[in-house]
């Protein structure tokens, strides 16, 4: 999966039974950051920062919920 900011930074990551794990960082200035042993996405907290951080868990939830279909707690089952 690829999460990206407005900003051009990238990052690359897979999930694997249900951990986060990030495999590369492309800096806004193309600079390439490789992380060969794929650290779990909570490993990477200083050196992603905050807000590149929360794009990829944010966009790990939304591709989880969606693979699950989850329902939200205020919806009921069969509602009309």
């Amino acid at each position: 999966m690829e999460s990206r900011l407005a900003s051009g930074e990238i990052v690359h990551w897979y999930e694997e039974n249900g951990v986060v794990r990030v495999t590369q960082l492309r800096a806004k200035t193309g600079e390439v950051t490789k992380f060969p042993d794929a650290p779990q996405l909570g490993m990477c907290f200083d050196v992603l920062g905050r807000d590149l951080w929360q794009v990829v868990y944010s966009h790990w939830e939304k591709e989880r919920d969606r693979r699950r279909g989850t329902r939200w707690s205020f919806q009921r089952q069969g509602a009309r």
